[in-house]
C-alpha cells in the first residue's frame, strides 16, 4: 500500500509536482528510516568492543588451555607449586625422552638423554608464563655419564589472567591447578577477563604417571 502511494506521489512529481503536505510527509518518513537506521549503527559500534574484549579473554584462555593439555600429555611427574625453586608455581610437569644415538651408524656410539621441566606461574602482570628447562646428558655405550649441559627458554602463554579466590568453588581459585583423586587427573582451571569481559574453562587431562 506505502509503494503504491510513492509511486502516484512520484508519478505526480513530473506533472504538477507535489503539495506540501506530500513533502511533509516524505521529509516525516525519510527521518525515521534514517533515525532507525542510525539506531543500528550506533549499536553495532557499541557491541563491537564488548565482543572483541569477549573473544580476547577466550583466545587467552583457549592458549592457556592448550598449552598446559599438551604438557600434561608428556608429564611423568606433576608437582603443584614446587617449593624447590622459592617461586609460587602454578603447576610444573617433568618427563625423560629415551636415549638416542648420537652415531647410530657406530654400535658403541654414545647416547644422548633428553630430561625436560616445565613449570606454569603467574605473574604480577597478570601473565601465564611458561618455563621449559632441558638437560642433556651424554653417556657412553656403558650408560657412563660423559657430560651434562642445561638450557632454559621462557614464552608468555597467555595475558588478562585472573588468580583470585573463586567464590563458588572454597579453597581454590579462578586459575588453579589441582588433582583430582576420584578419577585421577588433573583439572586445569582457568579464567581470563578484557575491558569487562571474561572467559573461562576447565580443562582435565591424564598425565602419562602421575605423582
Amino acid at each position: 500500500m506505502r509503494k503504491q502511494w510513492f509511486k502516484q506521489v512520484m508519478s505526480r512529481q513530473g506533472s504538477s509536482g507535489l503539495t506540501l503536505v506530500e513533502v511533509l510527509v516524505v521529509l516525516s518518513i525519510s527521518a525515521l528510516l534514517v533515525t532507525a537506521a542510525t539506531a543500528v549503527i550506533n549499536r553495532t559500534f557499541s557491541l563491537s568492543p564488548k565482543t572483541d574484549a569477549r573473544l580476547l579473554a577466550l583466545r587467552q584462555v583457549q592458549n592457556a588451555g592448550n598449552s598446559i593439555s599438551r604438557d600434561l600429555a608428556m608429564a611423568q611427574n606433576v608437582i603443584f607449586d614446587d617449593p624447590g625453586t622459592g617461586e609460587e608455581e602454578l603447576i610444573t610437569l617433568s618427563w625423560t625422552g629415551w636415549p638416542v644415538k648420537v652415531d647410530p651408524e657406530q654400535a658403541s656410539s654414545d647416547s644422548r638423554t633428553l630430561q625436560h621441566r616445565v613449570a606454569y606461574y603467574l605473574t604480577d602482570d597478570n601473565e601465564l608464563r611458561r618455563t621449559h628447562t632441558i638437560t642433556t646428558t651424554i653417556a657412553d655405550a656403558y650408560g657412563i655419564e660423559q657430560s651434562a649441559s642445561e638450557s632454559t627458554t621462557e614464552t608468555m602463554i597467555a595475558q588478562h589472567i585472573i588468580s583470585s579466590d573463586d567464590p563458588n568453588e572454597p579453597g581454590t581459585k579462578f586459575t588453579d591447578c589441582y588433582r583430582d583423586e576420584s578419577e585421577e587427573i588433573i583439572v586445569f582451571k582457568v579464567k581470563a577477563e578484557v575491558r569487562g569481559e571474561s572467559a573461562s574453562r576447565v580443562y582435565r587431562a591424564r598425565p602419562r604417571s602421575a605423582s
